[in-house]
């Protein structure tokens, strides 16, 4: 398909695979704003060409939850690409084309599902409250049941908000099931099924479902990546590094991936490689307060403490006027040997309902305060003593 100004031009063509000839092409030339009767006419020339007969007497080939405006439809398109990015900057953009998308087509439930999974993301990265943004995710997804209540995606971002949010595991699953049941091929349903199920422990069927989201979408670097992720939670630090470095050669400016491979490099007491990659997750995010907080806590375990407090309060500071992610600052306290106030911000995180709390029972960072009893009142708290395990004695 070729674009020039408000005009469109699409080859077609239908070749066999196993014999690759030819079997149909077309060429259409149509304005822009016409784009739906060109898909149409594609489908049906297409169909009549495999000489399959559609059901129904239309012939129309349309998705649920889809629009019948263009504009609307490259609104929510250019919202995709933003929110695929992982960015902050890239999230913030997706909001506003999605919000755009909706304010021309009220009744489009994929723009809606867009905006309720930019809200979710701004909130799971910490570059938005947790109080702001998933309530925001949780209504959108909601309204675009209400519209398409066939729909799979709007189950998902309910699974996700349920996870991170609510602390409703059993909500969480539910909807992610929902999700799967209506469309086993929607790669996010799988990739956030995986999340909770990483933070129940267990391990090797998160690992199957980011795998499968993998495959369902080979393109998205941040699936590939948090296949990486899985292994880090597992313990698998090993595996953990080679799969994130092969998700850095796919896309170099995935700051997401610096940070979880650092994190691996940490855990095998590679400490300067450790550091070099946070520091590139640092530089790629523009300074978010997870890579700030990770590299925190790899300069205090590599005994540059001085450095590390600094960092550590200037962070401090900047929750003083909006939104730091205590969860991540409790993991630098551990780092420094603060037991008692890791404890205490996570308990800020609580109050503050912090997403990364999903994954406190597993978080292989957060194993020194296994045995504290603040942190098994937290445990009990959120009712994930039996994914934590017995204590060590």
């Amino acid at each position: 398909m070729r674009k020039s100004g408000d005009r469109i031009r699409v080859d077609a063509r239908l070749v066999s695979v196993d014999e690759g000839f030819r079997l149909w092409s077309e060429r259409y030339n149509a304005e822009a704003a016409d784009i739906f009767e060109v898909q149409d006419s594609i489908a049906r020339s297409v169909a009549r060409a495999m000489e399959v007969r559609l059901s129904g007497t239309s012939g129309e080939l349309t998705l649920p939850g889809q629009t019948a405006d263009y504009v609307a439809q490259e609104l929510y398109l250019q919202g995709r690409f933003a929110w695929n990015r992982r960015t902050q900057e890239g999230l913030e953009q997706a909001v506003a084309f999605f919000e755009q998308a909706v304010d021309r087509d009220p009744d489009y439930a994929r723009a809606l599902v867009g905006l309720g999974d930019a809200y979710a993301v701004l909130g799971f990265y910490d570059y938005r409250s947790p109080g702001e943004s998933f309530p925001l995710a949780q209504d959108a997804a909601r309204r675009a049941l209400t519209l398409e209540p066939d729909l799979a995606e709007p189950h998902a971002t309910l699974g996700y908000a349920a996870l991170y949010y609510d602390w409703d595991w059993d909500a969480s699953e539910h909807e992610f099931r929902l999700a799967l049941e209506a469309d086993p091929t929607y790669p996010v349903a799988h990739q956030w099924y995986a999340n909770y199920l990483v933070a129940m422990g267990r391990f090797e069927e998160g690992l199957s479902a980011m795998r499968r989201a993998s495959e369902l979408n080979p393109l998205a670097t941040v699936a590939a990546a948090a296949v990486g992720w899985v292994h880090l939670y597992a313990g698998d630090y090993e595996l953990a590094v080679q799969q994130l470095d092969q998700a850095a050669i796919r896309d170099p400016a995935f700051e997401l991936g610096y940070l979880w491979n650092g994190q691996a490099h940490e855990a095998l007491a590679r400490l300067e490689r450790a550091e070099e990659l946070i520091r590139r997750s640092v530089q790629l995010s523009d300074g978010s307060a997870i890579s700030r907080a990770a590299l925190a806590r790899v300069l205090a375990l590599r005994g540059e403490l001085q450095q590390s407090q600094a960092l550590l309060d200037e962070l401090v500071r900047e929750g003083e006027r909006t939104y730091v992610p205590w969860y991540e600052l409790a993991r630098v306290r551990v780092a420094l040997g603060d037991m008692d106030g890791a404890v205490a911000w996570l308990e800020r995180a609580y109050d503050e309902r912090a997403h990364s709390l999903a994954f406190l029972a597993v978080d292989p960072q957060l194993h020194p305060l296994r045995a504290h009893p603040g942190f098994l009142q937290l445990l009990d708290r959120l009712t994930l003593v039996d994914v934590a395990g017995a204590p060590p004695s």
